[in-house]
């Protein structure tokens, strides 16, 4: 029993005793060593930070209402005139009323309009004094004087601008030639004198390489690659139309006051009339 009381006392003094360390829990031991080994460790790089996929404010896309104008309207007159009499003058008007032309045709100075279109239409201003029960006569010939088409009506509104197309029927105009058109308002029907008349020249022309360009564009586009080109029928045709299909468009109300306002075109006193409907066949 002695040896065993021995024992247990032995095992109770020693972790007292200094330099022991005792088993019971768990026990660290920082040294100057491991201080140091820790002090030379790298240290672990942060990570980088993900970038953002928000656009910057500064890079944001401008807003449509900032981009540059629209391209303005610029019509080519090409370099050949013809003989006629648009009218705009009304000296050759043998039943003009207060020097006041009764009819003006839209066509440049030169009274002669390019196209590339079959059948074209042609354009002219009427005034007041048209009356629906006036005669009116429009004329095609070719450059052998060879009628092409040849129609009689009335205007059934004036005053106003009028178009008068070709229609179907009529053979298509033939590429690189000339022809001369006339339109007439007989006055007195009993007096083949007293008659107002505009007349004039269209040609039309090959550009294949300008067709090519018309295919992939419509609208406004269009219109500008007609005027670059001096195609002066194409122009203020598909104008028109288009100004038809969007009445409160100021781009192409712009666009018709620069075209007559063109100093090749100067048809400045027709610039605020309509296009009127037209026409009753006599």
């Amino acid at each position: 029993m002695n040896w065993r009381l021995q024992n247990l006392i032995l095992a109770l003094t020693l972790p007292l005793a200094p330099g022991c360390t005792s088993s019971i829990g768990a026990s660290v031991e920082v040294t100057p060593s491991s201080v140091q080994i820790a002090q030379q460790r790298p240290r672990q790089a942060s990570p980088t930070p993900t970038p953002s996929l928000q656009p910057s404010p500064s890079r944001s896309p401008t807003p449509s209402n900032q981009r540059t104008a629209a391209t303005p309207i610029r019509f080519s007159l090409p370099p050949e005139g013809a003989p006629g009499y648009r009218g705009d003058a009304a000296t050759r008007d043998a039943c003009n009323d207060a020097g006041k032309s009764r009819l003006i045709a839209l066509v440049p100075g030169t009274n002669l309009g390019l196209t590339i279109a079959e059948r074209p239409t042609f354009w002219f201003y009427v005034s007041e004094q048209v009356k629906s029960t006036t005669p009116v006569e429009f004329m095609l010939v070719d450059e052998q004087e060879n009628t092409v088409y040849k129609d009689s009506f009335e205007v059934t509104v004036s005053p106003g601008i009028i178009g008068i197309k070709l229609p179907q029927n009529v053979s298509a105009l033939e590429i690189g030639k000339r022809y001369h058109w006339t339109l007439s308002v007989i006055c007195n029907p009993g007096n083949s004198r007293e008659t107002a008349n505009v007349d004039g020249e269209v040609w039309r022309v090959d550009k294949p390489e300008l067709q090519q360009k018309l295919d992939g564009v419509s609208g406004r586009d269009r219109i500008l690659l007609y005027a670059e080109n001096g195609l002066w029928y194409d122009t203020i045709t598909n104008l028109i139309e288009l100004r038809r299909q969007n009445p409160q468009d100021a781009q192409l109300t712009k666009d018709w006051e620069d075209l007559l306002r063109h100093p090749d075109v100067a048809l400045n006193k027709i610039v605020a009339e309509p296009v009127v409907t037209c026409c009753k066949a006599r």
